[in-house]
């Protein structure tokens, strides 16, 4: 079976029209671009040909199997797509909204061999930090799916900043999380809302608030840390970067004007000669902004060919978790 989803069952429509989507994909092949700082990656499980990443993508579909009543945000995949990480709103496990009890918590869905996702499991570093208590998001790891990072905010601070884990391998217990230093353009210490980590760990991709807007930042590793960054250039609040493995093409949430007059944060992308170079001019993705309200893309397959994305369909008020492939 090809990388693209279109020969999968899961993915025909129903009765309705639309789909309900599984994550069931061969693994996908790519090139390699690695850093001599860089954790080693010695995954290859997302390999396989078949794919063409030019061709635009479908109409994202809902993951209904792991989609909830709360919000679900930044959707990833490991490389043999057998774990399902996700941010969701959490009773009991923070103090980030103490009014309501709520807190934003990494949870990890499992499953074998293709089949159906299994219960979800709040992640043990949830409740670990310096106040007590630590709420998390925006969870991103390296190919290999040994090394994690993600933002956390600890007990009653509001200050958020990025913590690496690690683990043996695909499958195992994470670590408790330990500070990562992150440097803005200045060499201050940056303050993320999104973030994403380069295959093989050598660059963090992340947004941060600057002047009242949310702007797209990259820091390479140097010396045991990522920074000082630099801003890729995007200024009309952007969030969300997801890069292609070889870091030449971007996809992103932004809250620009769009074309037709539509609002809210919708799928833009741009590409770029090497990863230290600028980004061109910035495309519109109609077919993956296509009747929603809110998109982001949160993961991109090895292969360029299955992105997940957070999102509001119109008229829906909370996020839910999609999938889009690309056209045969």
């Amino acid at each position: 079976m090809a990388a693209c989803m279109g020969d999968d069952p899961a993915l025909s429509p129903n009765e309705g029209g639309e789909a309900d989507a599984d994550v069931n994909d061969p693994p996908d092949a790519a090139g390699d671009s690695r850093s001599a700082d860089a954790p080693e990656s010695d995954s290859s499980s997302d390999a396989s040909a078949g794919c063409d990443p030019t061709r635009p993508f479908r109409k994202p579909v809902k993951i209904t199997e792991v989609s909830t009543l709360g919000a679900d945000d930044f959707p990833r995949l490991t490389p043999a797509r057998d774990e399902l990480f996700l941010g969701r709103e959490v009773q009991g496990i923070g103090n980030f909204d103490a009014s309501v009890g709520l807190a934003s918590g990494v949870v990890r869905y499992a499953r074998a061999d293709g089949g159906a996702w299994g219960a979800p499991r709040t992640l043990a570093f949830n409740d670990i930090g310096d106040g007590g208590k630590m709420n998390a998001t925006s969870f991103s790891m390296t190919e290999d799916s040994k090394n994690g990072f993600l933002i956390g905010r600890d007990g009653s601070n509001f200050s958020a900043g990025i913590r690496k884990v690690t683990r043996l391998g695909p499958n195992q217990p994470w670590s408790i999380p330990m500070p990562v230093t992150l440097k803005d353009p200045a060499g201050q210490v940056a303050q993320p809302s999104s973030m994403f980590v380069s295959a093989d760990g050598s660059r963090l991709y992340y947004s941060a608030s600057s002047g009242g807007k949310q702007l797209v930042y990259q820091a390479a590793l140097a010396a045991g840390a990522y920074g000082p960054a630099r801003l890729l250039g995007f200024d009309a609040n952007e969030r969300s970067p997801v890069l292609s493995r070889d870091e030449r093409q971007i996809f992103f949430g932004s809250a620009r004007a769009h074309p037709g007059g539509a609002t809210g944060t919708l799928v833009y992308t741009a590409t770029r000669l090497d990863v230290d170079g600028d980004f061109g001019p910035i495309d519109f993705v109609a077919e993956l902004n296509e009747g929603a309200d809110e998109m982001t893309p949160t993961w991109l397959s090895v292969d360029g060919c299955t992105m997940l994305l957070s999102g509001r369909l119109t008229g829906e008020s909370l996020t839910d978790v999609f999938i889009a492939t690309r056209a045969e």
